[in-house]
């Protein structure tokens, strides 16, 4: 397979033997700038959908947008799209570029390495700074711009400039318009880099986040987070979403996470740490709740603990506990629920089950060691039952 920037050179020469002026736009060209290797390269043509096509036979429509063809090189795919222009207006690279969201994300690159830029992209690069293409208009268009700005910046350490961060208040709004798949899909790219205490409060507390209807139905914990004396720091898309649904109405958090849409392991994850946390809120993590946990959502779920009771987080001296249980998958118990069936061979079913479980707890606890002999005689006695 070849890299993505030799595939976009590929299909630029291609297109421009037959005619057809053609361009990188868009992120790659920023990244290019910063000198950063893109995840994706675009590239827009003044060839229509049938000519590009004509030109790459193997290639395919991108779902329900007609103006853009998947077209594949040696393994690698990129996206091939014909000019935007709205309505009455000539196509050009102008009026694509005039569509597009941020300065940063609207030039263009040729063949030839020369850059359009007709919204000062590269001087918003030089000041670091997200700003919107001409008007609020372009949140209008697709209010999904509105987390992608926050992400971007976050992603690039930039900041949102004045005239775009009033937009972004005054358009917030309209992000209860967008799809919850697009929105989890933007928090995950924001997520991907580790969040301070001061970020996660300044994302949570902003108007775009706030105006999403089902994400952080416990105020209270926006504002534990607030006063959170002690280091807090997310650096999990688990922790995020555990933070963003939480609710002490497990039926409200199950909700939440059916809509964004996440994979079954996180909502499996999520849906448990919170039972447990709400089961202990007015308490402490017992061995077997550790257990339970296992390693890692034993320290997403400390992580929450510790903000609802708005103490320090104990994760490390609860790992050495863990780490120091008899026993950390019941996998490792001395006996099999085959065992129980040899030795109570009037049982059946459920009530194997049952002591498999409580075998399980009792070995966790320490009241019974995890010894063949010492689980029976346990059973025998009805110490455990």
């Amino acid at each position: 397979m070849i890299s993505n920037e030799s595939a976009a050179i590929h299909i630029l020469n291609s297109l421009e033997s037959y005619g057809f002026e053609a361009f990188i736009v868009g992120g790659a060209v920023r990244d290019k700038l910063l000198k950063r290797k893109p995840n994706d390269i675009d590239i827009c043509t003044k060839a229509s959908i049938k000519q590009i096509q004509s030109i790459f036979p193997s290639s395919i429509h991108v779902g329900s947008n007609h103006g853009t063809l998947i077209v594949k090189i040696k393994g690698c795919t990129l996206e091939v799209s014909t000019y935007r222009a709205r309505n009455g207006e000539k196509p050009t690279i102008y009026s694509d570029l005039s569509l597009r969201d941020f300065t940063i994300n609207a030039m263009a690159i040729d063949i030839r390495g020369n850059i359009i830029d007709p919204y000062d992209g590269q001087l918003a690069i030089k000041r670091k700074v997200i700003e919107v293409v001409q008007s609020g208009q372009r949140f209008i268009e697709d209010p999904i711009r509105l987390l992608r700005a926050i992400r971007i910046a976050k992603q690039l350490n930039f900041s949102i400039e004045n005239k775009t961060s009033a937009l972004l208040t005054d358009s917030a709004h309209l992000i209860k318009e967008v799809a919850a798949e697009r929105i989890t899909a933007e928090f995950q790219k924001i997520v991907t880099a580790v969040l301070n205490k001061k970020e996660v409060c300044e994302l949570v507390s902003g108007d775009v986040v706030q105006n999403i209807p089902f994400m952080f139905p416990e105020k209270k914990v926006i504002e534990s987070l607030k006063r959170y004396p002690y280091e807090f720091i997310v650096k999990h898309h688990v922790e995020w979403w555990m933070l963003a649904s939480f609710s002490y109405d497990s039926n409200e958090t199950v909700h939440i996470l059916s809509e964004l849409k996440l994979s079954k392991k996180v909502v499996k994850d999520i849906t448990f740490i919170s039972k447990l946390v709400i089961e202990v809120i007015s308490t402490s993590w017992s061995d077997y709740h550790l257990y339970l946990l296992g390693r890692e959502r034993l320290i997403f779920a400390e992580k929450l603990l510790s903000l609802i009771q708005m103490r320090e987080n104990k994760s490390s001296i609860l790992l050495d506990k863990y780490d120091s249980l008899p026993i950390h998958d019941n996998k490792e118990l001395a006996i099999t629920g085959q065992e129980l069936l040899e030795w109570f061979p009037q049982e059946r079913g459920k009530w194997i089950g049952d002591r498999l479980k409580k075998v399980e707890e009792a070995v966790v606890l320490n009241k019974v060691a995890n010894e063949k002999k010492a689980i029976f005689n346990s059973l025998k006695r009805e110490i455990i039952k």
